[in-house]
């Protein structure tokens, strides 16, 4: 997860760049990094942080969007962000076993980020009914309760 203080602070994000180059040339491959931001962070400054993390996606780095779906969701963004990952609103998923509405918005996200190649992922599972809903909108990937518990390390 980035921080949106961050992305407004180029200078460190060159810096990983460069740590991460180096890196992916000694193991002759692309970073398996996933660049995590919250739909709010971006959706007010979109450009600032496309060139904010320019250098971390010319390395093959991939960027996950948090929450969508939510209060502010705005499809803009997805212009100018090759974003690869959206990870649902919580409280979106939770509304999908019981109201029509969320589910035609859900299909709708899930419709535009199939054309665009975004993997969608839905968090916070809890019951069959959603779990059933999810899968016939076709959302991508899930995890939750009804998966099963965290469990402590050991």
């Amino acid at each position: 997860h980035l921080s949106g203080d961050l992305v407004r602070h180029p200078d460190i994000l060159q810096t990983l760049a460069r740590e991460l180059d180096g890196v992916s040339k000694a193991t002759n491959a692309a970073p398996p990094l996933v660049l995590t931001l919250n739909e709010r962070q971006i959706s007010a400054e979109t450009e600032q942080v496309a060139r904010a993390l320019a250098p971390l996606l010319d390395l093959g780095c991939r960027i996950a969007v948090s929450d969508y779906g939510g209060d502010t969701s705005s499809f803009r963004f997805l212009i100018h962000l090759p974003v690869s990952f959206i990870q649902l609103d919580t409280n979106l998923v939770r509304l999908t076993s019981e109201s029509a509405r969320a589910r035609s918005i859900l299909a709708t996200i899930q419709h535009t980020a199939q054309d665009l190649g975004i993997t969608t992922i839905a968090k916070q599972i809890e019951d069959e009914a959603t779990l059933q809903r999810l899968i016939d909108v076709g959302v991508d990937w899930g995890s939750g309760y009804l998966f099963g518990r965290p469990s402590e390390p050991g």
